[in-house]
C-alpha cells in the first residue's frame, strides 16, 4: 500500500513539473523571451521610461493607477502587464505607491485614495477600447486630468496604417477628455526590439488641436533591447531623440475659441445673431487677445436658456458644452449641481442675485396729504393736549364768574392759540394770565412746526405701501413666474417654498415677462437683479421694484463654464484674476449698465416746484365738508327736537 502511495506521489510531481515546463515555455514565447528573436520583452524599457517621465516624486508618495484590460482574451497583454507589475514591485525599498484598478465600475466599499493621482499607467492592446474605462476613472475621488499618463501598447503592429491609427487615435481619445500629458509607448514598426515614446503638441506649427495625425506626432525617446549578456541579464539602451517641451504654448496663433451664450444684459449685449458688448464679452475678448485666439460666438435662444437645467446631452442648456462642441459658455452664469458634475468653472469675477421684481406701488390719494403732516400718534397727542388745555381754560373762566362762555368756546380759543390764529380773551386773574402766556408759547412752537412741514407735505408725492417681501406678495395673492431652472430652488419645505412650488409658473421669454410688470400689478418675476435693471427693453425701471438684498431668493458668484477639465482653464483663470484686480470689470460694468437701481432716490421736492392746486388741499376741503355735514345734521336735529317739543306742549 505504501508503494502505491509513493508511486502516486511520484506521478503527481512529474505532472506538475511537466505543466510547469509547458507554462514557462508558453510565457517565454508570449513575452518575448524567445532566444530566436521573434519577440522581445519590453517591460524593462517600460520601467525605465516610467522612471524618466513620471513626476519627480514618483518614487515617494505619488499614486500610479494601473488599468488592467484583458481584451478578447489577449494573453500576451496580460503577461506583459504582469511583468511590468513585477518589476515595479521588485524595488527593494518599495517606494512606489500602486493603486491597482481594473475596468470594473467603482464600488461603494472600494478603498479611497488620500490624494489626487499624479501618474497613470494604462496597459492596453488597442487604445480606442478604453473610452468607458476613462469615464469610470473620472468617478474615482483620486482622478486628476493634469497627471501624467503613460499608455503602453502591448501589441506590435506590422501594418503602417494600423500603427498610425493606434497612436494618433490614442492622443485624440485622451485629448477629448482634456488629458494633455500623455506618452504613448509602442514597438517600432520595423524592429520589435525598439520601443518608441510618442508625444503630441496640440498647437505646434499651424495646428489648432483639431487635426491629429501620425505626421504631427513626435518621437522623443527610444529604448532598445539588446542581446542578452553572458551573465544572462537583459541589456537595454535608452536614447533621448529630442528634449520634451511644454505641451501648450503661450500664444495660440489665432486658433478659434468657440463661445456660446444667451443675450443677457449687462453681461452679454447684442442681437440674436451675435453679441456686440457686455461685461463678459469684453472679458473674453480681452483674454482671447492676450492668448492670440479668434472668438466665434454661438447665441442660444431664450427657450433653451431658461428651460430646466439637466444633464441632457442633446437638447439641454449645457448640451453643446457636454458634447464638447464649444469651449466656453457665458451669460451671467453660476455654478450648480449639474455644472459641478459635468463641467468646469473659472474663478468668479462678479456677483449677482436672483430676486423678486414687482410693480412699484402707485401714488397714495391726495386727500390724505393734509393729515400726513404729522403721524397718527402726534395727532392724537395734539388733540388730547388741546382738550386738556381747554378744560383748564374753561375752569379759569368759571373762577372769574363775570364771563358766561361755555366749554366749546374754551376749545375754540385753545385751537386758535395752537395754530397761531387770533382769539379774543382778556383774563383778569394773574394765574390765568400766566397760564395763557405759556399756552401761547406752546402755540408758537406748534404753529411753526405745522407751517414748516405744510408746504413740503402737500406738494411731495406720497406712495401706497410697497410690497417688499415674499410673504407680503403671497398675502396679496400675487402670481409668480421666472425661469424654469429656478423652480428647483422652491423644493425646500420651509417658509414660503411650499406655496411657491405650486404657484410658480415657468417663463421662457424673460424679457417679455419682465415688461408685463408694468401692466400687471399682481405679477412677481424671479430674475437676476443686474439683468432686471439693465435689460434693453421698453421698460421704465422707475415703475419696477426689486426686493432688497435681505429678501433675495439667493445670491451667487458669476463664472464662465468650460467643458470638463479644459486645457485652457488654468491660463484663463490667471488672466481673469489679473483683469479683475486691475479694475477693468468695474469699468466695463459702469460703461454697460443702463441704470443703477438700488432704492430709487427721490429728487428734491423743491427742484421742480409746482403751484398748489385743488388736489393738494383736497383733504382740507373734505374735512370742511364733513364738518359742514355734521353741523347741518345737528341743525336739522335741533329743529326736529324743537318742533316735537312745541307739538307736545300744544297738546
Amino acid at each position: 500500500m505504501e508503494v502505491f502511495k509513493l508511486f502516486g506521489a511520484f506521478l503527481l510531481i512529474c505532472v506538475i513539473g511537466i505543466e510547469a515546463n509547458i507554462w514557462d515555455d508558453f510565457q517565454n514565447k508570449m513575452l518575448g523571451k524567445n532566444r530566436k528573436g521573434n519577440r522581445f520583452d519590453v517591460s524593462i524599457c517600460v520601467n525605465q521610461i516610467l522612471r524618466k517621465y513620471l513626476k519627480p516624486d514618483y518614487m515617494k508618495n505619488s499614486s500610479t493607477i494601473f488599468l488592467n484590460l484583458l481584451p478578447n482574451g489577449e494573453t500576451s497583454s496580460m503577461m506583459t502587464q504582469q511583468r511590468i507589475l513585477k518589476l515595479l514591485n521588485e524595488d527593494e525599498n518599495h517606494q512606489v505607491n500602486l493603486i491597482i484598478k481594473d475596468d470594473s465600475p467603482p464600488q461603494e466599499n472600494e478603498p479611497r485614495a488620500l490624494e489626487k493621482a499624479k501618474n497613470y499607467l494604462i496597459i492596453v492592446t488597442f487604445p480606442l477600447d478604453i473610452v468607458e474605462n476613462i469615464k469610470k476613472l473620472q468617478k474615482l475621488n483620486s482622478w486628476n486630468h493634469e497627471a501624467k499618463f503613460v499608455v503602453v501598447v502591448t501589441e506590435r503592429y506590422a501594418d503602417q496604417f494600423e500603427m498610425e491609427l493606434v497612436v494618433s487615435g490614442a492622443f485624440k481619445l485622451f485629448f477629448d477628455y482634456s488629458i494633455l500629458n500623455l506618452y504613448v509607448l509602442i514597438q517600432n514598426l520595423d524592429a520589435d526590439s525598439l520601443l518608441q515614446t510618442f508625444i503630441w503638441y496640440p498647437y505646434d506649427g499651424d495646428s489648432c488641436s483639431d487635426v491629429i495625425s501620425f505626421y504631427n506626432l513626435e518621437v522623443i525617446d527610444e529604448c532598445e533591447m539588446l542581446k542578452d549578456s553572458r551573465d544572462g541579464d537583459p541589456k537595454f539602451e535608452l536614447r533621448e531623440i529630442v528634449a520634451e517641451k511644454s505641451r501648450l504654448p503661450d500664444k495660440f496663433h489665432q486658433c478659434p475659441l468657440i463661445v456660446t451664450t444667451p443675450i443677457w444684459e449687462p453681461f452679454v449685449i447684442g442681437s440674436p445673431e451675435a453679441p456686440t458688448d457686455g461685461i463678459e464679452v469684453m472679458l473674453v475678448k480681452t483674454f482671447a487677445e492676450k492668448l492670440e485666439m479668434t472668438l466665434e460666438f454661438n447665441v442660444i435662444d431664450d427657450a433653451t436658456a431658461f428651460s430646466l437645467v439637466t444633464e441632457d446631452e442633446e437638447t439641454g442648456f449645457y448640451a453643446s458644452l457636454i458634447n464638447r462642441e464649444v469651449d466656453v459658455m457665458i451669460g451671467g452664469l453660476y455654478d450648480n449641481e449639474v455644472s459641478r458634475k459635468l463641467l468646469s468653472t473659472t474663478i468668479p469675477y462678479d456677483s449677482d442675485e436672483i430676486t423678486w421684481c414687482v410693480q412699484r406701488s402707485g401714488l397714495a390719494p391726495n386727500w390724505t396729504n393734509s393729515f400726513a403732516i404729522f403721524d397718527i400718534m402726534l395727532w392724537i397727542y395734539a388733540i388730547i393736549c388741546m382738550f386738556v388745555c381747554a378744560v383748564f381754560l374753561y375752569i379759569s373762566v368759571k373762577i372769574e364768574k363775570d364771563r358766561k362762555e361755555n366749554f366749546m368756546w374754551a376749545v375754540i380759543i385753545t385751537l386758535c392759540y395752537s395754530i397761531g390764529i387770533y382769539g379774543h380773551y382778556e383774563p383778569k386773574r394773574g394765574f390765568i394770565r400766566y397760564y395763557v402766556g405759556f399756552l401761547l408759547l406752546y402755540g408758537l412752537h406748534f404753529s411753526a412746526a405745522y407751517h414748516s412741514f405744510l408746504l413740503s407735505v402737500l406738494t411731495t408725492p406720497r406712495y401706497s405701501p410697497q410690497t417688499s417681501t415674499i410673504d407680503e406678495a403671497i398675502d396679496a395673492e400675487y402670481h409668480f413666474t421666472g425661469g424654469e431652472n429656478l423652480k428647483a430652488v422652491f423644493e425646500r419645505t420651509e417658509g414660503a417654498s411650499e406655496y411657491l412650488r405650486e404657484a410658480y409658473k415657468p417663463c421662457y421669454e424673460m424679457d417679455k415677462c419682465l415688461m408685463d410688470i408694468e401692466r400687471d400689478e399682481k405679477l412677481a418675476v424671479a430674475i437676476s437683479r443686474q439683468h432686471a435693471t439693465n435689460a434693453r427693453i421698453p421698460l421704465n425701471v422707475e415703475n419696477m421694484y426689486c426686493f432688497d438684498k435681505a429678501n433675495n431668493i439667493f445670491s451667487f458668484s458669476v463664472v464662465m463654464l468650460f467643458k470638463k477639465d479644459h486645457h485652457l482653464l488654468p491660463a484663463v483663470n490667471v488672466l481673469i484674476r489679473r483683469i479683475t484686480e486691475s479694475g477693468f470689470i468695474l469699468k466695463w460694468k459702469a460703461d454697460t449698465e443702463k441704470a443703477n437701481l438700488k432704492e430709487m432716490e427721490r429728487g428734491d421736492p423743491h427742484e421742480n416746484a409746482e403751484p398748489l392746486n385743488l388736489g393738494h388741499f383736497l383733504g382740507s376741503f373734505v374735512l370742511m365738508f364733513v364738518g359742514f355735514c355734521l353741523a347741518l345734521a345737528a341743525f336739522i336735529g335741533e329743529w326736529i327736537v324743537f318742533f316735537l317739543a312745541k307739538k307736545k306742549k300744544e297738546n
